[in-house]
């Protein structure tokens, strides 16, 4: 409930497991469904959709509890997703399974991580698109988990699921990063003895802030300044 009065999507796993509960699934339907108001998120299997109020009330319960996206998962037949008045399932990929144990878990875990990925932070931003794709995710990652044995060993990492569905879109998160140190940052009265340091250090390029006094105070650093530099180093410039 914090989170969300912060403002955090909350996502949710219902998860029912009888021996947890005493065999009493009433009593774990009424824990649930306190909670539901305030999942943005939520994820049940095709044995738990009476958490919902059963098949043909689940749009129904998530309208009315505040529930953004329901997905369903259907084991070896896919997943079903439930956002606004849309519902569309994604068929199961065929796999010689060797242990579903974690397989629910692997397929919300690459659910989520695409959205996050995506830059996803807000209901408001979910586009069906970018459900599918995130479906497409946690599909793949379903699909890998249960070609392998136990519940952690077998769930895979990011670019095992890219790499079983032949491309790289989220390619950009194993790029090199650069790092840029800006200028502002140094000692400007031995900017040149600065720089000197940076280029011993390995460093690849620098940053220059140019602040003209129009729509940040007016600084050090101006176009005289860079001329002069340039000069003095052969480090290229990342500017603005």
């Amino acid at each position: 409930s914090q989170a969300s009065k912060r403002g955090y999507m909350v996502s949710f796993d219902v998860n029912y497991r009888d021996l947890m509960w005493g065999g009493d699934r009433a009593a774990a339907r009424a824990s649930v469904a306190a909670i539901l108001p305030y999942v943005d998120l939520l994820k049940i299997s095709e044995e738990e959709t009476d958490f919902m109020g059963g098949q043909e009330g689940i749009q129904a319960m998530a309208a009315e509890t505040g529930i953004a996206v329901v997905v369903e998962t259907l084991g070896a037949q896919g997943a079903r997703c439930y956002w606004q008045d849309a519902v569309w399932e994604l068929p199961g990929r065929p796999a010689k399974a060797v242990d579903a144990t974690g397989a629910g878990d692997a397929f919300w875990g690459g659910f989520l991580s695409c959205l996050l990925h995506s830059g996803v932070h807000s209901t408001q931003q979910l586009t069906r698109s970018l459900l599918q794709e995130a479906m497409e995710y946690g599909n793949a990652a379903g699909w890998l988990c249960v070609q392998k044995k136990g519940a952690i060993e077998s769930l895979p990492t990011l670019a095992e699921i890219e790499d079983s569905k032949g491309e790289r879109p989220m390619s950009i998160w194993n790029e090199p990063c650069i790092f840029s140190p800006s200028l502002i940052c140094l000692d400007l009265c031995n900017l040149e003895a600065q720089v000197r340091e940076l280029e011993n250090s390995g460093c690849p390029m620098l940053h220059v802030d140019i602040l003209d006094g129009y729509f940040s105070p007016s600084m050090p650093i101006g176009l005289d300044v860079v001329r002069q530099l340039r000069k003095k180093t052969n480090l290229p410039f990342d500017v603005h």
